[in-house]
């Protein structure tokens, strides 16, 4: 995976300081962020807090992100098949508070992202 992805990780850099026009510049320069790289990306975004990746993933392309983050897998130990995001907000400790994941999954809702599929 391209190393960039770690770029959106909340403690590499002060709060808020991870916006679009820092994604653009992230993952178009010096060269586009690989095909390889971008289920990563959609992976780390919600998991590092950052709004605006998720943003960007879903302006750069917006199918591929919520083909991915829609995708439900059974495997995540529940007896029902989560979405990445449904496993993200049933998990503990990943945000450092409960107003900031609310925030976040609100954002996702909105531009998309399913909860949760039953299998």
């Amino acid at each position: 995976d391209d190393t960039r992805v770690a770029a959106i990780k909340s403690s590499w850099s002060p709060r808020g300081s991870v916006d679009e026009a820092f994604c653009d510049m992230l993952f178009d320069k010096p060269h586009p962020l690989p095909p390889t790289a971008f289920p990563s990306l959609v992976h780390a975004a919600p998991q590092h807090e950052s709004l605006a990746a998720f943003r960007w993933l879903c302006r750069k392309n917006r199918a591929a992100t919520m083909a991915f983050i829609n995708t439900p897998d059974a495997s995540f130990g529940y007896n029902h098949a989560l979405t990445p995001l449904g496993k993200f907000a049933n998990s503990s400790g990943s945000l450092r508070d409960e107003a900031e994941a609310s925030r976040l999954i609100r954002e996702m809702l909105t531009l998309g992202a399913s909860y949760r599929i039953r299998a």
